[in-house]
């Protein structure tokens, strides 16, 4: 009797009986929040004790140190640090007009051309450079060649070419074929920026194929990781393909960058430690803590390719390897910092072997001045060759290699280190 009446009391109260049937729908929907936070709860617990079982030190989302609240310390993280970049150099765009940071001079092919050469860093044949893009005359220029502009990242202002007539011309990896005047309108992006030039078209050893690219991740000195990209057509991102190996030459998993295919058949070039102390070498030029320095696989040996001082797109990476390049990028910056202390130029250093000027207008903004402080060169082997202090954080032995293992001597210390600091901070 008394359910009927309040069943007769719901259907006469419309409102109410609304109500009830959120609450319910509701009373289900937390009930199946709690169980997706107990089960999330449940995974974080396990990758932690996978974590520890691994001697990964910290475990995913703790603290260094081993503490928490609000005066506990963040965890080394590349993705983290890219983020700071790129904000950083946001603000560097408005108070640094006159480009002297470092940072500021990176994003220019020529001038780093320029660096690489007085390196003794072999580099590409330039065939002509052109202030404006107006002045862009492909006539004179040999069967096959690349238009680059000085200033653009990826391949936007990038067009690898294969005369096919007088103004026409195959785009080498693609199917379109340009005339001149088409040429000029690719190169119309507002990322992209002058001089234009034409350089040489580097050929990958038994290949007519344009040579894979070595991109390795520098930290003022010491080697993060050796990115191997192969692109069978120009600029296209959704056919690149990827392999990721420590300096060892060790490959770091399927898993290593979960956005990129990965392709465990592209080879490294041989000998890698040629093209690592290319690597090395410029890196520790740059007064920055990290830098992609990337090298070409030719037929001719290793060329400089471009120093980036902040690669595009997501730049995640596995969390264990996200850590260790973290922890390499802020051990590099204090390295620096004290290069700096012992007297180190706050610039990015030019070598005293000869290089070319191959910017194509005197005064320009783009050019520095015969007196430049930034042109005045120094002996490599006061900073470029220096051997890099010792990765460990105690004065006790070097850890021994780990050639053939997923991580190197500074890999493990990068790792160890962070559970120094854990094991400290909970004493």
């Amino acid at each position: 009797m008394a359910g009927s009446l309040r069943a007769r009391m719901r259907r006469a109260v419309p409102a109410v009986a609304w109500r009830d049937r959120l609450l319910a729908e509701r009373a289900v929907t937390v009930a199946r929040l709690r169980e997706d936070v107990r089960s999330a709860r449940r995974e974080l617990a396990e990758s932690r004790e996978a974590w520890e079982r691994e001697g990964g030190g910290r475990p995913p989302g703790a603290a260094a140190g081993g503490g928490q609240g609000p005066n506990a310390a963040s965890p080394a993280s590349f993705h983290s640090n890219i983020q700071d970049l790129r904000r950083h150099t946001r603000q560097l765009a408005v108070m640094d007009p006159e480009r002297n940071h470092p940072l500021r001079r990176i994003p220019r092919k020529l001038r780093n051309y320029s660096l690489a050469a007085s390196h003794g860093v072999p580099i590409p044949t330039v065939y002509d450079v052109w202030a404006d893009l107006a002045d862009v005359d492909l006539s004179a220029l040999p069967a096959t060649f690349v238009i680059k502009s000085d200033r653009g990242a990826g391949a936007r202002g990038v067009l690898p070419l294969r005369r096919r007539a007088h103004d026409t011309f195959q785009v080498v990896g693609g199917d379109d074929v340009l005339t001149q005047e088409e040429v000029r309108v690719r190169l119309q992006d507002r990322s992209v920026g002058p001089p234009f030039f034409a350089e040489e078209i580097l050929v990958q050893p038994g290949t007519r194929d344009l040579p894979e690219d070595v991109k390795i991740y520098m930290f003022y000195g010491q080697v993060g990781h050796i990115m191997l990209r192969r692109m069978p057509r120009h600029g296209s991102m959704k056919h690149a393909r990827f392999r990721f190996l420590t300096e060892d030459g060790v490959d770091l998993g399927d898993d290593i960058a979960p956005d990129r295919m990965i392709d465990a058949s592209i080879q490294p070039p041989d000998p890698l430690d040629t093209y690592l102390d290319i690597a090395r070498h410029l890196s520790r030029a740059v007064a920055l803590p990290f830098v992609r320095v990337d090298v070409y696989d030719t037929t001719r040996g290793p060329v400089f390719g471009e120093l980036t001082r902040g690669p595009g797109g997501r730049q995640g990476f596995r969390a264990d390897h996200d850590l260790v390049l973290g922890e390499m990028w802020d051990r590099a910056q204090l390295r620096l910092d004290l290069d700096l202390v012992a007297g180190r130029p706050m610039r990015n250093l030019i070598g005293e072997n000869p290089y070319p000027d191959l910017y194509p207008v005197r005064g320009s903004f783009w050019e520095d001045s015969p007196d430049s402080p930034h042109l005045q060169p120094v002996s490599c082997d006061t900073w470029c060759l220096r051997a890099s202090p010792s990765p460990q954080v105690t004065d006790g032995p070097a850890a021994p290699s780990t050639t053939g293992q997923a991580g190197s001597t500074v890999r493990e210390s990068a790792l160890n280190s962070v559970a120094d600091e854990r094991s400290q901070g909970s004493r």
